[in-house]
């Protein structure tokens, strides 16, 4: 089992974040999760690799409590898994292939990142440059960031997940910022790679349509609590 979540409670001061929620994922499902602004879908998501604990409940990642992890171990744990913030957390004076080589920098120690980031060898060169290939953008391998479009930034931050060889793939609201084609481009290959790779998925969607379209699991949020129960539909 990839992730479990048990009655959890998240609680930020006086205000009720998560309430009663439970979920499990295994190792290559792909769970969309919907809801209005403010639902509770970004806690849900940063519960998963513990840069959220619970106020009350249990969370689990790869048949380990977080809560009770040492500093060591969850570092551990949280190299297994990526993720695609909605902000996407690029270096915007980098180069691509460097932002890319960020994907390992918790993996690799501080030299071999460095070395990755500023000297990198010519077999991490060709792989960066075919995660690229699967994104769709082999040709940006050293555009400055900054120069690409908003759907192309988009990609980068998922090539850079990739390059973490992760296990699970966290994206959060991944397409807020794209038209509608772009989004749904953008989702369609996620997901395929997550199929390729099985990779747990777990995504957050404003748009309900982009999550029946193209999840097999849809749990649905509202102020904080579960309102349906995951929702399996057929593999698109």
């Amino acid at each position: 089992m990839s992730f479990t979540v048990d009655d959890v409670h998240v609680t930020f001061g006086e205000t009720g974040a998560l309430t009663g929620v439970s979920l499990t994922a295994g190792e290559g499902d792909q769970i969309a999760l919907t809801g209005p602004s403010g639902a509770g879908k970004t806690t849900l998501l940063r519960l998963l690799n513990a840069t959220v604990l619970p106020t009350s409940g249990t969370v689990s990642a790869f048949g380990k409590t977080l809560a009770s992890l040492s500093p060591k171990e969850l570092r551990a744990i949280r190299a297994k898994i990526a993720l695609v913030p909605q902000d996407l957390a690029l270096v915007p004076g980098l180069r691509v292939i460097q932002n890319v080589a960020l994907g390992r920098l918790g993996t690799r120690g501080t030299l071999g990142g460095i070395r990755d980031f500023l000297f990198p060898a010519r077999d991490t060169i060709a792989e960066i440059h075919n995660i690229l290939e699967r994104v769709g953008i082999p040709e940006k391998l050293y555009e400055r960031t900054t120069s690409l479009s908003g759907g192309q930034q988009q990609r980068v931050a998922v090539a850079r997940a990739l390059f973490q060889k992760p296990r699970a793939l966290i994206a959060d609201e991944p397409v807020s910022s794209v038209d509608p084609d772009r989004a749904r481009q953008l989702v369609e290959l996620i997901t395929k790679i997550a199929t390729e790779d099985n990779i747990t998925l777990l995504m957050s969607l404003h748009h309900h349509d982009l999550a029946q379209a193209y999840f097999p699991t849809i749990i649905t949020l509202e102020a904080g609590k579960i309102i349906t129960p995951p929702q399996k539909r057929a593999s698109h």
